[in-house]
């Protein structure tokens, strides 16, 4: 029998079979179709629709497909959202699709995304051919999650339908980009997701009903057998609800006279069990931290009773938590919130005692007691929303979270390794050296950026638009120009509007600057005021401390630059127009900025560009803007080459209106970064101007075929 097999045996001939299903899964390439064909599938509850986009898995043969598909009318989609996906027979026709290249390798990886989910085919949905529901457990389930959710939005007021969602049925399809933002800097976010304590607390529920209703125990226990599946079912089967449900699970399978399962061993086979039915759940942040925090509080148990004062005892869990979970959230995310250690302190009995009940006893009660249920919410919705003003206050303060930047398996490995030594030092009450061990990694990882002797270029893959990021040896400066943004030509109908927009700023150039450890930006250089040049610069500039913003004259005229600078008010940070000539060196590199002229008569805004030449060395990297080319000609006439390695970053993303011949030859540039979008509606970089700098012998990259390109300058 399975469960007589000692769990050391056990864990060892587990770990062969997920290691070598996770190594064949992460081996196996991402395929894309021929052709277009006709597939029968089968849907999955991972089919999601936002605005006017339908995404999700369905599988087929064994096998997962990732697809998407673009809603033609509201009515289309008013009928595909009340379908019942999950194990529906569809007829799709399908065409290859192209699988979405990252940015950088800390920006999201589509790759990555599909093999996590154990797809390794995509394509985009031409047609749905057949649609069909199929009656079967997990549809019912399903069915039964959405009748929740939809008695959910009828109790509660709109505005916390988002919370009521997350720790009743694990749904956190409502959750906005600065709500996860708020609950990242506070480091709460694990309360918004059913765990142990929320398990607990409904298995109680049930307990107490079932034994009123007069009940045997006996009778209870297996139905509360039966009822932990369903529960993790139904609320969502996220890794932290499936490692809470199981682990209470098999507590409940060996409570019987003579036998005891201790807590790491009722962790040990929830792990088992779920790796067993998915091996890629070990790659998602969610198992690993919701484990290595189970994993960490079984542990220190020794320590904890030492402690008598529960509130020490709360704090001492928090932090041995922090510190342990600190490697995973830096090596997936590279940053971890400070203040989550004192935060926890009072969230989390507000939450376990008073918030989580609160809303269960709600709704439980809106089924058989409603005028109770009415009268509840009276109450407890003015209370919670004063929490939720409070959190978000809290969340505005500064300095909260810190920055240790990307780290390989390697040094998380080490890392972890540092950290177990340092907890057996607590258990021997070695304080000092224990502090010491925790201490080092964390001076280590904030001494890393200092160490560096080189001038980094990055040119980073904004799609259609531009941003360089400057970082100087030995971290003796950062300075950012530009931050590259979406071009949103037309008002969509409400029906098409997603949930979340996607965000330049927000979702490619801040990972970058926090997996590069950069708290901070000298400077932020507004080269002009087109939004694929500064759209995302107030994501920036919120998540990213920020001393000065510079920008070409008579910008501020412009709407975004205007609403940039109001921001940067609000946030007391300088800013200023600039004009050329100027110069100043830090360290070995100068700067000058070559244009615009205080005396020059600009009535074109590309032609307000600030161009910035660095000079570092025998290395010269120009920096264009979108400089049109009557300017460039004026430039062009008094500009002294240095000897030397020149890198161009050629003006307008390549078209043919700048890096003119008069330009090209007063340059002479060895190398030419083209920052452009992939299939760009301008056919950015024309023809001509790749001709025009073949003719020159020079080398050409472009963000567009290479993705991110970086230069390294001695």
């Amino acid at each position: 029998m399975l469960l007589k097999i000692p769990l050391r045996l056990l864990i060892v001939y587990s770990a062969l079979y997920i290691v070598s299903v996770m190594y064949f899964q992460t081996t196996i390439p991402i395929d894309r179709l021929d052709s277009e064909q006709v597939l029968e599938v089968t849907g999955t509850n991972q089919i999601k629709i936002d605005g006017d986009r339908l995404r999700g898995f369905v599988q087929y043969e064994g096998e997962f497909i990732y697809v998407t598909y673009r809603i033609s009318s509201e009515e289309e989609k008013m009928r595909l959202e009340r379908f019942q996906w999950q194990d529906a027979v569809l007829r799709l026709r399908l065409a290859p699709s192209e699988l979405q290249r990252p940015s950088h390798p800390y920006a999201f990886q589509m790759a990555h995304y599909l093999k996590m989910n154990r797809a390794n085919h995509y394509a985009e949905i031409i047609e749905f051919v057949h649609l069909e529901e199929q009656k079967t457990w997990r549809s019912t389930l399903e069915s039964w999650r959405e009748q929740l959710r939809k008695q959910i939005e009828h109790i509660f007021p709109q505005d916390l339908h988002w919370e009521a969602k997350a720790l009743l049925i694990g749904d956190k399809s409502d959750f906005t980009t600065e709500i996860n933002e708020q609950l990242q800097i506070l480091g709460i976010s694990h309360l918004l997701a059913i765990s142990g304590l929320h398990v607990s607390l409904v298995m109680l529920l049930i307990r107490g009903t079932l034994l009123r209703l007069r009940m045997t125990h006996e009778t209870t226990h297996y139905l509360l057998l039966v009822a932990l599946p369903l529960y993790a079912m139904i609320a969502g089967a996220s890794p932290s609800v499936l490692r809470a449900s199981l682990m209470a699970f098999f507590v409940l399978l060996f409570l019987k006279p003579g036998s005891k399962l201790s807590p790491i061993d009722a962790l040990s086979y929830s792990a088992i069990a779920l790796l067993f039915w998915k091996p890629t759940l070990f790659y998602f942040p969610g198992f690993q931290l919701s484990y290595g925090a189970a994993l960490t509080i079984i542990l220190s148990a020794q320590l904890l009773r030492r402690v008598e004062n529960p509130v020490v005892q709360l704090f001492l869990i928090s932090l041995f938590t922090q510190l342990s979970l600190y490697p995973i959230l830096l090596f997936h995310f590279y940053e971890f919130s400070v203040s989550s250690i004192v935060i926890n302190i009072l969230y989390v009995p507000i939450y376990s005692s008073f918030v989580l009940p609160s809303y269960l006893i709600i709704l439980c009660t809106s089924y058989f007691l409603p005028l109770f249920s009415e009268w509840y919410v009276m109450i407890f919705v003015p209370i919670q929303r004063f929490l939720l003003q409070v959190t978000g206050m809290l969340a505005e303060l500064p300095y909260q979270m810190w920055v240790g930047g990307a780290i390989s398996v390697t040094v998380m490995g080490g890392i972890t390794l540092s950290i177990l030594y340092a907890f057996i030092a607590l258990e021997r009450k070695q304080w000092k050296r224990a502090i010491f061990i925790f201490v080092i990694p964390f001076i280590l990882l904030e001494s890393r950026p200092y160490w560096n002797e080189e001038l980094v270029v990055t040119f980073i893959d904004v799609g259609q638009g531009d941003s360089i990021l400057i970082e100087l040896p030995h971290r003796q400066g950062v300075y950012l120009v530009d931050t590259g943004g979406v071009l949103r030509y037309e008002q969509k109908e409400a029906w098409k509007e997603r949930q979340s927009l996607y965000e330049v700023g927000r979702q490619v150039v801040v990972p970058l600057l926090k997996a590069k450890q950069m708290t901070t930006l000298d400077t932020l250089f507004v080269t002009h005021a087109d939004s694929d040049h500064m759209e995302g610069a107030d994501e920036v500039i919120e998540r990213v401390r920020t001393k000065l913003i510079v920008y070409p004259p008579e910008s501020e005229q412009k709407e975004l630059m205007a609403e940039l600078l109001k921001l940067a008010d609000e946030r007391k940070i300088a800013h200023q127009p600039i004009t050329a000539p100027k110069q100043w060196q830090v360290g070995k590199t100068t700067f000058r900025l070559l244009w615009p002229h205080q005396d020059a008569v600009i009535t074109d805004d590309n032609d307000r560009s600030l161009v910035l030449e660095i000079i570092h060395g025998e290395y010269t990297i120009l920096l264009m803007g979108d400089l049109e080319e009557e300017m460039e000609r004026r430039l062009a006439k008094n500009y002294e080459r240095r000897p030397g390695t020149y890198v161009l970053k050629a003006g307008h993303h390549g078209s043919r209106t700048s890096t003119t011949e008069e330009w090209v030859q007063a340059t002479q540039p060895d190398e030419a970064v083209i920052s452009a979008g992939r299939h760009n509606r301008y056919g950015h970089p024309h023809e001509e101007v790749i001709e025009r700098l073949k003719s020159h012998r020079v080398n050409i990259r472009s963000t567009a075929e290479e993705g991110t390109i970086e230069y390294r300058f001695k």
